[in-house]
């Protein structure tokens, strides 16, 4: 579970910088920023006894599952009538939402488990365990470093 505590605050602070460094409107960021993390927690889903799954931890299949979350989270915004209170542009969730499967399977990619890629098979960077510091440490620092720079005293 640690890990995907550090994707999601990972995704959710450069997500949100990313927004603001568009001009996206407060009013969105937070809405979309918050949703992408369903990615991280779907992706993770992918994890049994012997491992990561390629069903969500390939470059090929894991902007299938970020798609699968958009289309969830859009049925649920019109099934429920948010899209008066929620305004986000659709485009953008979308976009976010690859963005966060995308980095998902970088920071999976440092760990001896590493990511699936077709043709090739599993990939590591490193020895990294996926549950210990020195895979969990750098996404939470590049997101400490991101809210210090790009949202203290802003």
């Amino acid at each position: 579970m640690p890990k995907t505590i550090s994707h999601m605050l990972f995704n959710f602070t450069t997500a949100s910088t990313i927004l603001k460094l568009l001009g996206i409107p407060y009013n969105q960021i937070l809405p979309i920023s918050s949703v992408i993390m369903i990615v991280d927690g779907l992706i993770d889903l992918g994890h049994g006894d012997k491992g990561r799954s390629a069903v969500t931890h390939s470059i090929a299949t894991a902007p299938v599952v970020a798609l699968i979350s958009y289309i969830m989270i859009e049925y649920f915004i019109g099934a429920v009538g948010l899209e008066t209170i929620l305004p986000i542009d659709s485009n953008l969730l979308l976009m976010m939402m690859v963005y966060a499967s995308l980095t998902h399977l970088l920071w999976d990619y440092t760990t001896y488990q590493g990511i699936h890629v077709p043709l090739i098979g599993w990939v590591s960077l490193s020895d990294a365990e996926s549950q210990g510091a020195l895979a969990n440490i750098p996404p939470i620092l590049f997101s400490l470093i991101f809210i210090f720079l790009f949202w203290a005293g802003r």
